[in-house]
């Protein structure tokens, strides 16, 4: 019986440790004042101040093709070659260091942020010209760093665990300046 209690009582311990150390991260938009928590497969975006939610972004993780966004089962932010779409329609070009609406363009600034929980992060910097608009201090892969190490027993590449994080960094601001 005490083996069961203890049983229990380990695992509502260590359970929210295990999803947190998969799948959450912050980051800040500074110019806007808003927080967006991202965890494996959506982003909650609040006000900083109130902590009223103002939106979310649902994540498709899952498809062949490569994340992307939908909403009531439909598909509303994806990828076609180097051109960020809403509903299909060409919104954005990016590249691996930028992604341009119209005439805004975004700078994506990624550095070494340590070991956090045992997978790579990086501390993020997004800038307009020369105006700061996102920041965060651990931005990770989340789950997909995990799943690729259970899957073959190496760590995902560098490369496309900064990619997957430029990805939810560019669905934020195609939320953010086209809404959903």
């Amino acid at each position: 019986m005490r083996l069961i209690i203890g049983l229990v009582v380990a695992t509502a311990l260590l359970a929210p440790r295990i999803a947190e150390a998969c799948g959450v991260w912050h980051m800040k938009d500074v110019e806007k004042k808003v927080d967006v928590d991202w965890v494996i497969n959506a982003g909650s975006i609040m006000n900083s101040k109130t902590k009223a939610r103002l939106g979310a972004i649902y994540l498709d993780t899952e498809n062949k093709a490569g994340m992307r966004v939908v909403k009531d089962r439909k598909v509303v932010f994806d990828f076609a070659g180097d051109k960020l779409r809403k509903y299909g329609k060409a919104v954005a070009s990016f590249d691996d260091t930028s992604v341009t609406f119209g005439k805004r363009v975004y700078t994506f600034e990624l550095s070494d942020g340590g070991d956090w929980h045992g997978f790579p992060s990086w501390k993020v910097v997004v800038k307009r010209g020369d105006v700061r608009v996102i920041e965060s201090d651990q931005a990770s892969a989340l789950c997909a760093a995990a799943a690729a190490q259970a899957k073959t027993g190496a760590q995902l590449p560098h490369a496309d665990q900064m990619k997957e994080i430029r990805l939810r960094i560019m669905f934020y601001l195609a939320w953010r300046e086209l809404g959903s």
